[in-house]
């Protein structure tokens, strides 16, 4: 963090900071801006607030930083995203316009994910770090897919993540689209890093088993990735994110999406759900014991609309829905969303 006057670089740890002179925003269960206040962190870590002078007197001793009365609030949390897509920012397709989103990934996505080589899952991780660094995003989940560079491709991320001081919850996107072996190959990337007992200085968290969407997955395909999911472990995976998700389910099961995983055990208290776009309140509600992931970002990169849950009331939709588990998988680049740690959790 750094005002006009000095850059903060040291190490926190053990070396108390007030930053003073700020303007706080706590985005508490009553929101608050607090002009003139100040904020203590300790050991990496917010060890209190209150007006200016009373810190000042109270902290006599401590490394002062002035915010110069900018705003500082937690940093956003981004719910859902690709790091990969850093990529595709600008990228237009060659031809016709593309007729819908399935044609938007077999001529984007697909293409630009076989393309990727670790050094570059590497060199976009980079850049989204950059981004979220200028822009106060200090968590992300992200959902990656790299068909011809699996192994050890979370693990470049993770030490991108690490190296940025961000928190970040990785996974690789299991599909049958490349095949079985690939297939098994991005089960046990998952698995793998899952496992991985690296000691690091901030939690990038293994908890997920990555899986691309309903429409690239078998039966059998679902069955052995919840059969490989390490014990407290859940899924991250597309729900709905276009209509042909939901079409593609009903050919397959004779359900829509959600009952279609359900009943395989994919969704639970630890998976993440992201966008459902698409007539998730018929035959289930994904928001029930289960974290749902919308990105704005995602109708500006793919034009396959928003979900339910801003695109008006509906109180079929909204019941018995626990809201804090609705999160905005927002833009490094916009203030859209995010958490307040309590007194004593990270800044």
């Amino acid at each position: 963090m750094a005002s006009g006057r000095e850059l903060v670089t040291e190490p926190m740890a053990n070396k108390p900071l007030l930053i003073t002179n700020a303007t706080l925003v706590t985005w508490g269960d009553e929101n608050r801006i607090l002009p003139g206040h100040a904020l203590r962190v300790v050991d990496d870590r917010i060890g209190g607030l209150g007006p200016d002078a009373e810190m000042r007197a109270r902290y006599p001793e401590d490394k002062t930083l002035d915010a110069g009365a900018q705003l500082l609030m937690p940093g956003n949390i981004c719910a859902h995203t690709h790091f990969y897509g850093a990529f595709a920012r600008g990228m237009a397709i060659p031809g016709d316009s593309p007729k819908d989103f399935p044609d938007i990934l077999e001529r984007l996505w697909w293409k630009l994910d076989k393309a990727l080589s670790v050094e570059d899952v590497r060199a976009s991780a980079e850049i989204f770090m950059v981004d979220a660094i200028r822009n106060g995003t200090t968590t992300l989940i992200d959902h990656h897919a790299s068909p011809n560079a699996i192994a050890g491709s979370l693990d470049a991320i993770a030490d991108v993540v690490e190296t940025a001081g961000l928190r970040a919850c990785l996974c690789y996107e299991v599909s049958d689209r490349d095949g079985p072996d690939k297939l098994k190959a991005g089960i046990d990337e998952n698995v793998r890093f899952i496992r991985r007992s690296v000691p690091s200085a901030r939690p990038v968290w293994r908890r997920h088993l990555g899986l691309h969407a309903s429409l690239s997955l078998s039966d059998a395909s679902l069955e052995a990735c919840r059969a490989a999911l390490p014990e407290g472990g859940g899924f991250h995976i597309h729900v709905a994110e276009h209509e042909s998700d939901e079409y593609d389910s009903l050919k397959r099961s004779g359900t829509r999406v959600v009952d279609r995983l359900q009943r395989h055990g994919i969704l639970g208290p630890r998976s993440i759900a992201a966008h459902c776009v698409r007539g998730c309140a018929r035959g289930g509600d994904p928001g029930r014991d289960r974290h749902v992931g919308d990105p704005p970002t995602a109708f500006k990169y793919e034009q396959c609309g928003r979900s339910r849950r801003h695109r008006g009331p509906d109180p079929s939709w909204h019941q018995g829905l626990p809201w804090h588990r609705w999160v905005l998988a927002c833009d490094v680049g916009r203030v859209e969303g995010g958490l307040l740690p309590a007194q004593g959790g990270s800044p």
